[in-house]
């Protein structure tokens, strides 16, 4: 079993576009709880934390032009 899709992207273009990593976890019957949970710590959650602030920036960027639009096109 894989964990994916841990994160959305901004708008329409997909988390890749920002160089993020969209990491990816396997399970298996045969990996003790405490082996999964020491992968998730050291390999999944250092990338979802940086992943999660460059999309945080990028939707914050996002919404900063798009407030831009609207005022432009109001005075307008």
């Amino acid at each position: 079993m894989a964990v994916w899709g841990i994160h959305d992207g901004v708008g329409d273009k997909l988390p890749y576009v920002f160089g993020c990593k969209e990491p990816v976890i396997r399970f298996s019957v045969a990996k003790t709880p405490q082996r999964q949970a020491a992968e998730i710590t050291r390999r999944l959650l250092p990338t979802v934390r940086n992943d999660a602030a460059i999309l945080a920036a990028e939707r914050a960027d996002r919404e900063a032009r798009l407030a831009r639009w609207r005022a432009t096109l109001e005075r307008a």
